[in-house]
């Protein structure tokens, strides 16, 4: 028996053996398993973590290039609103300056219409006791050079030439 008992006990032995075996080596499958699946969950955790720091440090970016868009943008929008009301100035002074100078411009065309009317009238007159005295020049100019023609053709049949003009002038 003791043979058997040996062999029993061996046989026990190894099958004692082989079950811790088989339940360490599943424990291990078990710690194995469950340990893939805790680094799996680990790893979601850490994408979700980086996710939501990237959105957080892109929100924060973006927040960062709002508030420095705006604090460059409001100097320029009060100057642009300064600048309108300047032009509004201006564009108002333009159009008083331009009313202005219409009436002056009115005034003035009334003032020149009644000044061309005294001129036209007084020019008439001017023009035509200038044209008088010229008529009576050439007249005189004429009867002389008319007269120092005959003069200097002198005829014993003719009459001098002042009585030849005389004769002219009366009819």
């Amino acid at each position: 028996m003791s043979d058997f008992a040996l062999r029993f006990g061996l046989a026990l032995a190894v099958v004692t053996v082989a079950s811790a075996a088989v339940i360490i080596s599943r424990r291990n499958y078990a710690k194995s398993a469950n340990l893939e699946r805790n680094i799996e969950a680990f790893r979601l955790e850490f994408r979700r973590s980086i996710d939501a720091a990237q959105a957080a440090t892109i929100k924060s970016i973006a927040k960062t290039i709002h508030d420095n868009i705006f604090s460059v943008i409001k100097p320029i929008d009060s100057t642009v609103r300064d600048l309108d009301a300047r032009v509004a100035r201006q564009q108002q002074q333009h159009a008083d300056a331009t009313a202005a100078h219409m009436a002056g411009t009115q005034i003035l065309d009334v003032r020149l219409a009644r000044l061309e009317e005294r001129t036209d009238a007084g020019a008439i007159q001017d023009l035509d006791a200038r044209l008088a005295r010229l008529e009576q020049h050439a007249d005189a100019t004429a009867i002389q050079n008319l007269d120092r023609r005959l003069a200097n053709w002198k005829s014993p049949l003719m009459p001098p030439p002042s009585r030849i003009w005389m004769l002219v002038l009366r009819s």
